[in-house]
Parts: C-alpha cells; structure tokens; sequence
C-alpha cells in the first residue's frame, strides 16, 4: 500500500511539473518579450515580424480576439493599425489577428494575448532590407538628376515646339518613375519603421470533451440529408445498369439451358 501511495504521488508529481513546463520560456511577462540583440538595435535597415500562438479555449476566445483588436485601435501612441483580422465558429475554431505597430507596443500586445491561455509558439523573423533601401536611394538620386536636368532643357528649349515635347514626355514619364520609387522608399521604411505583429489564438487542449460529442449531435440531421441525397443519386446511377445486367444475364441463362438440353 505504501508503495502504491508512493508511486501515485511520484506520478502526480511528474504531470504536474510536465504541464508547468509545456511552454518553456514563456511563463511571464519579461520571458514574452521579443528581444532584439544589441547588434540588431545598431541597425537601420532590418523589418521584424514577430508570431505568437496562444491555446486558448472556446468560451474565451471571442473575447480574447476582440480585446487585442480594441487594444490595438486604442494605442495612437505606437500607431498600432489592424492589418488583417480573422475569427472562426466553425469545426475548427480559431482567430488571428496581423497588426503593424511601432516596436515599443509590440510586448504589451503579445502579453495581453498570452493571458488568455498557453502559449505554444513564439517566433520572430528579421529580414534586412539594406541593400533594399540602398538600391532604391540610388534610383531615386539618378531620377531626381534626370528630372532636374530636364526641366532645364525644357526652360532653354521653350522655342522648339518639337524639342519640348520630346522634353516634356520624357519629363512626365521620369517624374512617374521618380514618384513610383519614392513610394517604394517610404514602404520599406516603414517596415524598418515598424513591426508586423501575428497573433493567433487556436482552441486545442482548451477544448471540452464534450465538444466533438456535441459537435456530431449538431450536424446529425444534415449529415442524413446528405447521406440519403448521395444514396438517391446512387440508386438513380445504378437503376439503368441493374436492368440492363438483369437482362443480360437472363439471355445467357436460357441459351446456357438451351445449350444443355440440346
């Protein structure tokens, strides 16, 4: 007996400290964190996209998504903005949220997301954008010179109608060019600028036992409708064959009975 109770309490003892530590690292608010190395800080050039995934379970989990997607709509501070924002009822039930917002509101977003269940994954994705940046520097100088040089022979040759709309085409076409790449800067820039935050609540240990039970329960009477609608079109299907080898199969009855008598 006592090795019994020895041995029970040694069980509880391992699951316990097994779902205590089912999301390493991600216990409190500091270990939510989305750290950036020194040498990352240094750099201007690099565009961070951070994932979390929470556990949550079925009764929070329209609240939890709409509590991140208030909160990111309160935060003018960090210019968080809602860039895509998802929630399903369904079979598999599951939100997810991609919000754009400046590094400093990235970790009090992700730790109102991890309060409502258990975090399986944490992820960041860095891409550097330098040579990006640099390339589109460079075509904007070459623009903005030709531009420039431009509108002076448009001023010199103000007399030559030919001259000047040859000048004045090309002038409107490098001043499209020049717009479509300062366009382009601003783009990167902000993705240096801010943070691409993914945030996606999944109901997985969360969910009851119950649930598929009831699920089934649900969608019983469709799922006979549906069977008998797909046995009906079997039955009509099948009908012309079943006459037809019925026939068949009588001619060959009487001409194998023929055959014997004679």
């Amino acid at each position: 007996m006592n090795r019994f109770l020895t041995l029970a309490l040694i069980l509880i003892a391992v699951v316990g400290c097994s779902r205590s530590h089912q999301t390493p690292g991600f216990g409190g608010e500091a270990d939510l964190a989305f750290a950036r190395t020194a040498e990352q800080r240094d750099s201007e050039f690099l565009a961070y996209e951070h994932t979390l995934v929470v556990d949550t379970s079925e009764d929070k989990l329209a609240d939890s998504f709409k509590s991140v997607t208030d909160a990111c709509a309160a935060d003018r501070e960090n210019q968080c903005t809602v860039l895509h924002s998802d929630i399903n009822h369904g079979d598999y039930n599951r939100a997810s949220i991609r919000m754009r917002v400046k590094p400093e509101g990235v970790d009090a977003l992700a730790n109102l997301a991890a309060g409502s269940g258990d975090v399986i994954r944490r992820s960041t994705n860095v891409e550097d954008l330098a040579k990006t940046i640099a390339d589109i520097d460079k075509r904007i100088a070459i623009l903005t010179t030709t531009r420039d040089r431009l509108l002076e022979l448009e001023e010199r040759g103000a007399d030559d109608v030919e001259s000047l709309i040859k000048i004045t085409t090309e002038l409107t076409k490098v001043q499209a060019e020049l717009e479509q790449a300062m366009g382009q800067s601003a783009y990167q820039r902000q993705r240096v600028d801010m943070d691409i935050l993914n945030i996606q609540f999944v109901v997985k240990a969360g969910r009851s036992f119950w649930s598929p039970i009831l699920d089934s329960v649900s969608s019983f009477g469709q799922n006979l409708s549906e069977g008998l609608a797909d046995t009906i079109y079997a039955i009509a299907y099948l009908l012309p064959w079943s006459i037809l080898i019925f026939f068949v199969g009588y001619l060959l009855r009487k001409l194998w009975k023929r055959s014997r008598s004679t």
